[in-house]
């Protein structure tokens, strides 16, 4: 979320952005145990639980096993054992000074995956900061994969960044924990391969379940094809193409589950109580706000809002206002702090926003109003509030 707060705030400002996106080959096994336990001596870490971490680590030994067959045993010199907390707190601490080599660029790590944001920075700049990776990598035994390094430009100038001279690959689009970013910030291919994949998984229940029921196949949906549907939701924004690509999904499945071939929308989902996935994706959205404001994520969300009492002269109703200066690129309002502020402001009194308890049943009170008073398959201005 910070991540893409910040492309579209630099965006707003038209300032050119690059975005390295790294890849480590075989990460948590080439981590050195020796680097690894001065670190944790560094941090504070001695005595017996120091040596517990070391006993934990060292003295293992590993095989492979082929169609029955095992390979002789070898020693294990290096890497956390993966499948344990510990293994992935431990890795953290080894990495936990890679950002502060980095000058100029913003990095963000999430377990191996790393990536180095810089805006409006000097080829020069950035250049420095990649070198400084590039050598903490070798001295930390974590070889970069340069082929499977990318370049994710924001803009339309030709820069060519490298890695000790390997070229770092210029791409439109990048996958992202699960989300395809686009260079244009249009979320068109993301949305198609999400609908794509959930196509697939429906294909699949369709094809092993024939005979269930519709509370059971309800439950499948539910379960298996609608997270795909919806993943990261909240990061990308569906304009009225892609919004039919995924209420299309969501029709040809509760075509299936009902046994019927009704070709109305509205109908359907009336039967099975589910909203049209434009209203379930603001749903999402609201539901993350709120969680914002009251804290449950470490960033401060006032550093992309302004939150204020809402004045006696102004039309809305609703008991919470948000400051959300005009922004100049139409395509920056489809982010999610911009969106969802312009939201709330439009949500009733009675929705009481500011109260977490029940919130999410007041709100679905709500979008069912909208729904069942103005939804039109046919008319996209009905699809959201």
């Amino acid at each position: 979320m910070i991540y893409l707060e910040t492309i579209y705030n630099a965006l707003e400002s038209r300032h050119c952005v690059d975005v390295i996106y790294t890849d480590y080959e075989k990460a948590f096994d080439n981590v050195d145990h020796g680097l690894l336990l001065m670190k944790l001596s560094n941090f504070g870490i001695h005595r017996k639980i120091l040596k517990l971490i070391e006993s934990y680590l060292t003295n293992r030994q590993q095989r492979v096993r082929v169609n029955g067959h095992f390979s002789g045993i070898t020693k294990a010199t290096s890497g956390v054992p993966q499948g344990s907390i510990l293994s992935s707190l431990l890795f953290l601490v080894y990495i936990n000074d890679l950002p502060s080599l980095c000058k100029t660029s913003l990095p963000l790590l999430c377990a191996d995956d790393a990536k180095f944001i810089a805006i409006n920075q000097q080829k020069l700049n950035l250049q420095l900061d990649l070198s400084r990776v590039k050598r903490w990598s070798d001295k930390h035994q974590l070889p970069l994969n340069v082929g499977k390094c990318s370049h994710l430009a924001f803009h339309a100038n030709d820069v060519k960044l490298y890695f000790s001279g390997d070229e770092i690959r210029q791409v439109q689009t990048q996958k992202d924990l699960g989300i395809h970013m686009s260079n244009d910030m249009k979320w068109n291919q993301h949305i198609k391969t999400a609908a794509k994949k959930a196509l697939g998984v429906f294909f699949m229940l369709k094809r092993s379940s024939p005979s269930l029921t519709p509370p059971t196949k309800m439950k499948l949906y539910k379960s298996m094809v609608l997270p795909v549907l919806i993943y990261g939701s909240t990061c990308w924004f569906a304009n009225v193409e892609n919004t039919k690509n995924l209420e299309g999904v969501q029709k040809k499945c509760l075509k299936w589950i009902y046994c019927t071939s009704n070709s109305n929308y509205k109908e359907l989902l009336q039967q099975s109580q589910i909203l049209p996935l434009s209203l379930y994706l603001q749903l999402q959205d609201l539901l993350l706000l709120s969680k914002m404001l009251r804290g449950y994520f470490e960033f401060d969300p006032t550093t992309f809002i302004h939150r204020r009492e809402p004045s006696r002269t102004l039309r809305t109703s609703g008991d919470i206002q948000f400051e959300h200066g005009k922004r100049k690129l139409q395509l920056c309002e489809q982010s999610f702090f911009y969106r969802t502020t312009v939201l709330v402001n439009r949500l009733p009194k009675e929705v009481q926003f500011d109260e977490p308890v029940g919130l999410k049943k007041r709100l679905l009170k709500h979008l069912w109003y909208h729904f069942d008073k103005n939804y039109n398959e046919i008319v996209s201005s009905t699809w959201k509030i």
